[in-house]
């Protein structure tokens, strides 16, 4: 059924109150110290650091892996590529320095001020220190370093990927006091995401800064990126939660995003608990049909990811060989490039699928469309949550209920889904199911994902087979709320927000399945159970069409489209990392920064 705009509630045009003030969430309390480095034995990379603690190191020697097209697994061999044949999009308030020498592959900037876009150089008077940071982190290269001490940014995540930078700035200093307008932060998201580059748009953005204090009922910013993920489905939009120790702010609080917070470093360097400073929830749930604000329902962080205690500069201090001008920083500035250059390196994977779709072809007939669908954001962040490690403590509200495992939370109120694990995601990602879309109800083995359509009154079944008592089961589902974007008149029209329940099933009996957990958390577009399996027995995933928490009068639709990630792992007990003893001890000790 088309949707008439008539009946779609319309947001007003961004003011002061909806928009808020956006702000970098970076460097305000930075901690810098002189040492005394042996940088050949005494202290390790930061980048390697960085990156080993996201398990992304996985993915930095030759991997094989088996994904399932249709009815055929084929053996499909991986070199390292680095996030090569992504594109990643860094948005801040200022433009990445592309003087940095671990930043120079840079190739388009974006802001509303400048006169050609994209433009090949940014403007001394836009560049940003913040933006900088952060593209290290997420995509920094810097191939001719012999310096260990230096941070993250010699080695992002992703280092070879397309890196593009964005200002969401009108006007002013980009590191201060600055100008912004609605206009002026839409406007490098619409650049990246339905306008491009020579044809080719932003795999995934990044996006570093937020407006605290916004009411849900106000924040026209989450709507209006909201639209624009809808509409553009094929661009993953990461956003850091906040640094104000309170709700989620805007503009991640929006839904069709991933939600970063922050994990806090402790002597071990294990990441099991989230950062002082990170935004979490519970958040405010709003209706725009009825102007109905509902409080304190929603777990509105998707995922967390190391955010504390950073090495984020080293400068050799002259006269004074072996010594160093070490800066640290923390922050949720931080977490999000690891999620964004994840993002990135499984994008590029998708591609590289694609790149011999055709050759797949004769045995699967969908295997296109597969690859295609592998770059949906919703199948990313069924993905990257569905492989995310359980921190210490971690809890969705799970209950026993009438015998039945019970959330209508879904996900963690801090951390969202857990700690950001690459390397576990790429395996979730690349061998198992690929993508089998299913509808109704069909044998997919007990790993993979889907893109698919549920309809009310049909659930569609997940038949994973036998698996062994003692693994921990884990299934995460999400789909659009249905919002989109006018970036003619600025303008987001918010259409419906659809319920749907994930459900695990388990053969109790010849021809008879029990249900044995749900996630029905009303108020956000995610779920997730994750819970450690009893018997050894044949198992089930369900996805149901539970009906809308609004739509606009007359609809009929009574159907969605959603991402589903499931796996069945051996979870091990967190342990430390190796790393060299003095650095441990530096970084164990100063607390208080927070970017």
């Amino acid at each position: 059924m088309s949707k008439s705009n008539q009946w779609r509630c319309r947001l007003q045009t961004a003011g002061p109150v909806a928009l808020g003030v956006l702000a970098v969430l970076g460097r305000q309390r930075e901690a810098r110290a002189v040492l005394s480095i042996d940088v050949t034995n005494d202290v390790i990379d930061n980048s390697a650091f960085v990156n080993q603690s996201i398990q992304a190191t996985a993915l930095y020697s030759p991997v094989t892996y088996s994904p399932i097209f249709g009815w055929w697994q084929i053996n499909i061999p991986f070199n390292p590529d680095y996030g090569q044949g992504s594109v990643l999009d860094v948005i801040d308030l200022g433009l990445v320095d592309n003087t940095n020498p671990a930043v120079t592959q840079v190739s388009t900037y974006c802001n509303i001020n400048l006169t050609s876009n994209p433009q090949a150089n940014p403007p001394a008077n836009l560049v940003g220190q913040h933006a900088t940071t952060v593209a290290t982190f997420a995509a920094g290269y810097n191939p001719t370093t012999t310096d260990n001490v230096v941070a993250a940014v010699d080695f992002g995540i992703a280092p070879l990927a397309t890196l593009w930078s964005g200002s969401i700035v009108a006007g002013g200093d980009p590191n201060g006091n600055n100008t912004q307008t609605a206009a002026s932060v839409v406007y490098p998201f619409v650049q990246a995401m339905n306008v491009g580059v020579n044809g080719t748009t932003a795999d995934v953005i990044n996006a570093s800064f937020a407006a605290s204090g916004v009411p849900a009922s106000q924040d026209w910013f989450s709507q209006a990126l909201d639209g624009l993920a809808a509409q553009n489905p094929h661009t993953t939009v990461a956003i850091a939660t906040g640094n104000d120790n309170g709700p989620v702010s805007s503009p991640a609080a929006s839904f069709n995003n991933i939600a970063v917070g922050a994990l806090a470093a402790d002597p071990t360097l294990t990441y099991q608990s989230v950062a002082w400073f990170s935004n979490h929830g519970p958040n405010d749930f709003y209706n725009p049909y009825t102007n109905q604000t509902i409080p304190n329902v929603r777990a509105a962080v998707d995922i967390a990811a190391p955010g504390d205690e950073f090495i984020v500069d080293a400068e050799p201090v002259a006269g004074q060989p072996g010594n160093y001008e070490v800066t640290w920083g923390s922050g949720t500035s931080y977490a999000t490039p690891l999620v964004a250059g994840a993002i990135a390196q499984l994008d590029a994977y998708a591609h590289g699928l694609s790149s011999i779709a055709v050759y797949l072809q004769p045995l699967d007939p969908l295997a296109p469309q597969r690859c295609t669908d592998a770059t949906d954001s919703r199948v990313i962040k069924a993905v990257l949550m569905n492989a995310a490690d359980k921190t210490a403590g971690w809890n969705n509200g799970q209950t026993v209920l009438n015998g039945i495992i019970t959330t209508t939370q879904g996900l963690d109120y801090n951390v969202g889904a857990g700690c950001l694990d690459v390397g576990r995601a790429a395996d979730n990602y690349l061998d198992g199911n690929f993508d089998p879309q299913v509808i109704g109800h069909q044998y997919v083995g007990p790993k993979g994902w889907d893109l698919s359509t549920v309809t009310a009154g049909t659930p569609n079944v997940y038949d994973l087979g036998t698996l062994t008592a003692g693994l921990t089961l884990t299934a995460t589902l999400d789909w659009f709320a249905d919002t989109s974007f006018d970036d003619g008149n600025l303008t987001p029209a918010v259409n419906r927000f659809a319920n749907l329940d994930l459900e695990i099933l388990e053969q109790t009996a010849p021809a008879t399945w029990t249900e044995i957990a749900i996630s029905e958390a009303l108020y956000n577009n995610v779920q997730q159970l994750s819970f450690t399996l009893t018997d050894t027995a044949d198992y089930q995933v369900e996805v149901i069409y539970a009906g809308v928490q609004y739509d606009f009068p007359g609809d009929t639709t009574d159907s969605e489209e959603y991402a589903v990630a499931w796996s069945d792992v051996n979870v091990p007990e967190p342990t430390a990392l190796a790393l060299a003893t003095p650095l441990s001890i530096l970084l164990a000790r100063r607390r208080r920064n927070k970017c």
